[in-house]
């Protein structure tokens, strides 16, 4: 499908038609201001002639032009405020008052199931975003907007690539799972698929020894087009969330799609973006001394790069950088061969070694849409989008095009139909290897030295014979060039999505509807690997296909009865479900290419490597409703799901669990005044289930890499395996203030999960490694705030402020009886454990050796002086000692708090949106600054280079059994920081990550609404400029401290391995509605 003749095509249909519209009477321009009770302005309401899709918006100051005939009538709509319609007749001015909606003001949001409810009436914490807040920028996933904007809600990327796959967490972790700890993404009341799907060969960016990496080829919800979302909910307890079932135990985002329009007529909007992003918050690099070793105080390293005979000299292209000080002397360097094959020498001089190898992104992305409606119910909307994206290292990012589309028409009297469609077509040419490996740009680039020319790195390719490749990398021999990566070893993707949810509504009677819907999520990926000959880990090349299908179809049944007794409101439901998911996945490699770069199958030199899976589940599910209003004083509802999941035996695969939450309303029970509009306490308790993967419970043979081969089994199945179960409880008080200008939010919740679906360790001699067992038992306690206020409210000026504050605390109680620890993660000497009385995020690893506790020396003055835990020195080198058998607790990934603080300010026709937030209180290790560090590309490596270090810490005696303090000299600099960063000592490479950020700002202009109407054609225009991560105030030592890694099909946080930069985006959007 041409999508480019497409998307011209529609836009060129779009101008036809509203450039050729035409009046069959006289015309005039009306104008007027529209206002609210108190008199103030108000902008952004619909004016719009009745009948017809002319229409336009008021200004900043309530103003608006539009025109007109003497038999049109206006309609002025806006929501929390009553629709009004006026006659134009005789009149040239129209001002008009807008009364306000009770209803509206209150709220609603969309809940479990797509239910939409009053927020009075919610026993349970959600909340609310807008799509005006995840499209203030542009960037490869929408969810980044959503970032510091809900207390609770923690985002982790693995700064992996164009693709910016996300975690999405809600309060905390519950599972040692780290796959069981997602969120649930609905849209419009069905539930896709958001799992991240891997290569297939690749275990985990932490494993250096892999012959591959991992690649991130995004996930589900980054797909959407943030142009098509209306709003977000986020539900955020298991009261919430119970009646989605076991997938929702961890919270629920729920995404509600644009519609059509609501009055009659038919509008279109073109939204225009570019972006561009530049990489930053570098190491600090010094820039002071390039490549070689200083093995002693004495000795001034010679750096050569090519072995000189006539000179004496020795190759010496070390990549440590400990050698000669920039003075700009002469050497003989990488690239110094002229035309003849002479050799001569270049200037000694830093050079752009690491930053140089990334560039500007660039991103450009298009959208239209049409929507309308024909004033009696139906209405219809269509939208086309197209983003392309050119990311920071050569060669990569990715193209996507996004159509969807919309219908909602009544049949008749009682039957109401919908339905809601997307194709979502996502491409790329290159998506790079992310970790520390000899296939990641990141784990090449460390390993350079600060007088590497950038230029040199391409002169990766030497032909010695006929189809005898060698692609070499001069500087560091166990890692390709990054230029062969990016340019050779491709990583193609070609993804085919459709998702979609079609409903039919009945009203049976007054108080009784029948709602049937069903939804179906498929996507299909075609992934293809390329390794060319001479690459580190594959001498002959290799060239691997693979398809991946994912597939998920849910039919549901809801019957609601709605009535009212007296002082009473019922409301009563129930309902069924059943979800079928469906996943295949098949590859066939060529381990080694006949020809070089003849990337095809039929180019292997041996047998094609072949790997497949399938795999089915299905859960069926029916639940209950029972919400019961007293007056406007207070609501109760109790709800219970029972579900029947295919992956557990048929005795423990029937689970039920309840809910019940109560919300009451002081505001309504008292009289407090006509300057509190609400206040209310409420408080919820919720038991949900989760079942286990497909077939865990099964055992059964896997194929091998080659045809006719099995692989035994590992692990014991156990048809004893039981659902696991979470516990929460939640309490919460919230208030509104002075007509919604003032409001707050508090929420304090517990939550405990427990039979954990475990893989223990068994005894070997039985033929395997593990079993499935349950136990474990994880609680999170936590306190969420969020504050509104509007400051300032008048003709011309508004401020709106909002913040947000979450803390959670995490323990692990218990594990299963003979587990000491659980691993959630490792790098190096590195561990992520679960230990009981501990976290989910606890660090632990190796460190500096330390005097041993209670220690006590005596002074040269005689007195006495506790030395426990100070770093100990060898007393011949100068050397730390570091101890390699002692893990030692480090600290916590986890942040004890996390805020955030939006202020959006209008002035006249501009507006202001600016965000900061921040997390403190968690730490990680980093690979990155181990490597460079220890290697001496950093300053803080430059003290000592020429007069020695002495470290600060004590020397121990063995002979005497005493300790002294240190006042060696450490002569040999380089021995002295590699054995100081050097990756097995964990503990020097901790850092904080606490930070705050600038994360986001716009400013926009809104084109006056008397010049719009002078274009007889635009009813809505609008610029904005924006930039994301424009500051940043952190100690953690380089790139984003929000720092996480690919880890299979998941992201884990706490162990950093090799990331690429984090940006800073600038942007432009034009905004323009027809």
């Amino acid at each position: 499908m041409n999508y480019h003749k497409l998307f011209h095509w529609i836009a060129s249909a779009v101008l036809a038609l509203s450039t050729t519209m035409v009046f069959a009477q006289k015309s005039r321009i009306v104008s007027g201001i529209v206002s609210d009770q108190n008199g103030a302005p108000l902008a952004g309401v619909a004016v719009v002639i009745a009948g017809s899709h002319q229409g336009t918006t008021t200004g900043m100051k309530g103003d608006y032009s539009i025109k007109v005939t003497a038999e049109d009538v206006l309609v002025f709509s806006m929501i929390g405020y009553k629709e009004k319609q006026q006659r134009v007749g005789a009149y040239n001015k129209i001002d008009v008052t807008l009364d306000e909606d009770a209803i509206l003001i209150e709220g609603t949001v969309i809940t479990a199931l797509g239910i939409k409810r009053s927020e009075k009436a919610l026993g349970y914490s959600v909340s609310k975003v807008s799509n005006e807040a995840f499209t203030n920028s542009v960037s490869s996933n929408w969810l980044n907007g959503l970032s510091g904007k809900v207390a609770g809600l923690n985002f982790n990327s693995a700064a992996a690539g164009p693709s910016g796959s996300i975690r999405v967490t809600l309060r905390g972790e519950s599972s040692l799972d780290p796959t069981k700890n997602e969120a649930l993404f609905v849209i419009d009341g069905v539930p896709i698929t958001n799992t991240m799907v891997g290569n297939g060969t690749a275990g985990s960016a932490y494993n250096s020894t892999s012959v591959d990496m991992p690649i991130d080829y995004g996930n589900g919800a980054s797909d959407l087009n943030p142009d098509d979302i209306e709003s977000v909910t986020v539900l955020k307890g298991a009261s919430a969330t119970a009646l989605y079932g076991s997938r929702a135990a961890n919270g629920a985002i729920i995404i509600t799609t644009k519609s059509g329009k609501t009055t009659k007529g038919f509008g279109v909007t073109i939204n225009s973006s570019f972006t561009w992003e530049d990489p930053g918050y570098w190491p600090d690099f010094q820039d002071r001394f390039g490549a070689g070793n200083r093995n002693s105080l004495a000795q001034e390293t010679v750096y050569s790069y090519y072995k000189i005979a006539e000179e004496g000299l020795s190759k010496s292209s070390n990549h440590y950088a400990y050698g000669p000080e920039f003075k700009g002397q002469q050497f003989y360097q990488y690239g110094n061969i002229d035309e003849n094959g002479q050799y001569y020498k270049s200037e000694w001089k830093a050079r752009d070694w690491y930053k140089g190898f990334y560039k500007t992104g660039l991103t450009y992305m298009n959208s239209v849409s049409i929507d309308g409606s024909n004033g009696k119910g139906t209405s219809g909307r269509l939208s086309y989008s197209d983003t392309r994206n050119d990311w920071i290292t050569p060669n990569s990012g990715y193209e996507r095009q996004v159509l969807s589309a919309s219908f909602s028409s009544p049949v008749g009297k009682y039957v109401n139909l919908n339905a809601k469609v997307t194709y979502n077509r996502k491409t790329s040419d290159n998506l790079p290897m992310s970790g520390y490996g000899r296939a990641t740009i990141p784990g090449a680039l460390v390993w350079s030295s600060p007088n590497i020319d950038q230029n040199w790195w391409r002169n990766y390719k030497q032909v010695i014979e006929e189809y005898d490749y060698t692609r070499n990398n001069a500087f560091y021999s166990n890692a390709d060039s990054p230029y062969l990566q990016a340019y050779e070893q491709l990583n193609t993707m070609d993804r085919d999505r459709v998702y979609g949810t079609a409903s039919v509504s009945v009203d049976i009677t007054k108080h009784l509807n029948l709602m049937l819907r069903a939804g179906l999520d498929f996507s299909s990926d075609l992934r293809t690997q390329r390794k060319p000959w001479g690459s580190k880990s594959y001498q002959y090349g290799q060239y691997k296909e693979m398809i991946i299908s994912q597939r998920e179809v849910n039919t549901d049944f809801l019957l609601k009865y709605d009535n009212t007794f007296g002082d009473f409101t019922v409301t009563g439901m129930f309902g069924g479900n059943i979800m079928n998911q469906g996943y295949s996945r098949y590859s066939q490699t060529a381990v080694a290419l006949e020809i070089p770069d003849e990337y095809t199958l039929s180019n292997a030199t041996s047998t094609l490597q072949t790997n497949s899976w399938r795999s089915e589940k299905q859960i069926n599910s029916l639940y209950g409703v029972a919400q019961i209003g007293y007056k406007d004083y207070a609501y109760l509802d109790l709800t219970g799901r029972n579900d029947w999941s295919s992956t557990l035996d048929p005795r423990w695969n029937s689970y039920f669990y309840p809910s019940v939450s109560l919300s009451i309303l002081f505001s309504s029970i008292f009289d407090m005044g006509k300057h509190v509009d609400m206040l209310k306490l409420r408080g919820s308790w919720a038991k949900v289930g989760n079942d286990t993967d497909a077939y865990a419970i099964e055992s059964y043979y896997t194929n091998s890499k080659f045809g006719g081969g099995v692989i035994l089994p590992t692990t014991i199945s156990s048809a004893e395996i039981k659902p696991e179960m979470t516990r929460s409880w939640e309490v919460g008080v919230e208030g509104k203030f002075f007509k919604g200008r003032l409001g707050f939010d508090i929420t304090g919740y517990i939550s405990d999960s427990y039979n954990q679906i475990l893989t223990a360790p068994v005894d070997p001699a039985t033929g395997f490694y593990n079993t499935f067992i349950n136990a474990g038992l994880i609680t999170n306690k936590g306190l969420e705030i969020s504050l509104t206020g509007r400051p300032v409210y008048n003709k011309n000026f508004k401020w709106d402020v909002a913040v947000v504050y979450s803390r959670n605390k995490n323990e692990v109680v218990e594990l299963a009886e003979g587990v000491d620890s659980w691993q959630i993660a490792k790098l190096n000497q590195a561990q992520v454990l679960a230990m009981p009385g501990g976290t989910l995020g606890a660090i632990y690893g190796t460190g500096f050796a330390r005097v041993p506790e209670g220690t006590v020396i005596t002074m040269e003055d005689g007195s006495l002086k506790d030395i426990s835990g100070e770093i100990l020195f060898d007393k011949e080198t100068g050397n730390p000692v570091v101890d390699k058998a002692t893990m030692k607790y480090l600290g916590e990934t986890q942040n004890k708090w996390k805020g955030g603080i939006t202020n959006t300010i209008s002035y006249r026709n501009f507006r202001l949106f600016v965000q900061v937030d921040g997390a403190f209180g968690g730490r990680a290790y980093s690979n990155t600054a181990s490597i460079l560090s220890m290697t001496g590309k950093l300053k803080n490596t430059l003290e000592g280079r020429y007069d020695g270090i002495i470290g600060d810490g004590y020397c121990y005696d063995s002979s005497t059994g005493s300790y002294s303090k240190n006042t060696t000299v450490a002569k040999s600099i380089s021995y002295y920081y590699d054995q100081w960063y050097a990756r097995e000592n964990v503990e020097a490479n901790i850092y904080r990550t606490d930070y705050i950020k600038l994360r986001e700002v716009r400013l926009e202009y809104n084109f006056p609404s008397k010049l719009l109407a002078k274009t007889k054609f635009l009813t809505g225009a609008s610029i904005g400029f924006f930039a994301t991560n424009l500051a940043m105030w952190t100690k953690w030592p380089q790139f984003d401290p929000e720092v996480a890694c690919m880890d299979g099909s998941s992201i884990t946080t706490g162990l950093e391995a090799a990331s690429f930069p984090m940006t800073r985006s600038y942007g432009v959007n034009l905004k323009l509605k027809f």
